[in-house]
């Protein structure tokens, strides 16, 4: 063997010789492209949406239980009536009044 085989594959260049060391230093940025940022924005809207949602139905349950419990009279379901006295009937000749 060439060179005793103590240094196999070697080369002249100085460092470290990985893949890993032609990448870089790892910063600690997002990769910011125009579809990463979109992306982001409509999951960001959406997530907004949701809690808009969730914050207006809780407080239209909250308006409700405080209005009703704030009423002073009590619910009226029906209209107030009175017993029946007479019957008035007045027609034009066709029906007779014993009708």
């Amino acid at each position: 063997m060439i060179g005793g085989g103590k240094h196999k594959g070697s080369t002249s260049a100085s460092g470290q010789q990985s893949w890993r060391a032609l990448a870089g230093a790892r910063s600690g940025t997002r990769i910011q492209s125009t579809q990463s940022r979109k992306l982001r924005q409509v999951q960001m809207l959406k997530l907004l949406g949701v809690f808009a949602v969730f914050v207006s139905i809780v407080a239209a349950i909250t308006w409700g239980v405080i209005a009703f419990k704030k009423r002073q009279e009590p619910i009226q379901i029906a209209t107030p009536s009175k017993p029946v006295e007479t019957i008035i009937f007045d027609t034009d000749g066709v029906l007779p009044s014993r009708w």
